[in-house]
């Protein structure tokens, strides 16, 4: 029993969830010549700009994710996985927490970039070692709880880099003296999240009764998409600087316009 709990753990919600951090990990990776350049010239303007960007972007990305798969855990794991029914039954509560584990995951990993860019490339080893610590921590009394077993595992990633992510905010802003703006960055992705997350759940209870699952998953993530983006510019989430980050993204930037 154990082996097969740890199976669907990781066989299903592991992988699924593995997705959304690869989303970003771009991201990270792009921010670095442009916050380094902003930081040797001390050009505090271009640093704020530039850091705000990246996360906003991060953010973006990876809450609606993380919200879609906590909304469609069940019918995403039945539709990926028809052959293994038993075990997409498992890995459903596990995947709806790592869904939102997947948001903290996402965007540590450009916020330990920005902290190797301003220098201090020895703080992203030093939280990674932090949260791994809690998570061996929290796995260890929590999976052996027979009422909570594998649930455990999801929870301990979830604290695990939620104190990654907010330990790496603190020090980037003491080191950069920028404070990212938090409505703009954090609280509007989040509500147009929401709302996505809010949409896609909707509309797949709304499908299923007329169509199969798989029909109906794709559906209402094509649906909390378009509603995805059209809150995005009820809101004003999304900026100018954010569009030219993304691949041709001055041609939509000017479409957009």
């Amino acid at each position: 029993i154990p082996n097969y709990l740890f199976g669907s753990y990781q066989a299903l919600a592991i992988t699924i969830f593995n997705l959304v951090p690869s989303l970003t990990t771009t991201l990270g990776v792009s921010a670095l010549p442009a916050v380094a350049t902003a930081w040797a010239t001390r050009s505090e303007k271009e640093l704020r700009r530039n850091v705000e960007a990246v996360i906003r972007m991060t953010c973006l990305v990876a809450i609606p994710a993380g919200l879609g798969l906590f909304a469609l855990a069940g019918p995403i794991l039945q539709m990926l996985f028809s052959a293994r029914a038993a075990e997409a039954v498992i890995a459903t509560p596990l995947l709806q927490m790592l869904g939102i584990a997947a948001i903290f995951v996402a965007v540590a990993t450009p916020i330990n970039s920005m902290l190797q860019a301003v220098g201090r490339p020895d703080l992203p080893v030093k939280l990674m070692v932090a949260g791994g610590i809690v998570k061996l921590g929290i796995n260890f009394f929590l999976v052996a709880v027979p009422s909570i077993n594998i649930n455990g595992a999801p929870i301990g990633t979830i604290i695990c880099y939620l104190i990654i992510v907010v330990a790496g905010i603190i020090c980037l802003c003491k080191i950069t003296d920028v404070v990212p703006n938090l409505v703009g960055v954090f609280i509007k992705p989040l509500i147009a999240g929401g709302i996505c997350a809010a949409t896609g759940w909707a509309s797949f209870g709304l499908l299923h009764m007329r169509l199969g699952n798989t029909l109906s998953v794709i559906g209402a993530i094509a649906l909390a998409c378009v509603v995805y983006l059209v809150s995005l510019f009820l809101i004003h989430a999304i900026t100018k600087d954010d569009m030219i980050m993304l691949p041709k993204g001055e041609k939509i930037a000017k479409l957009l316009e």
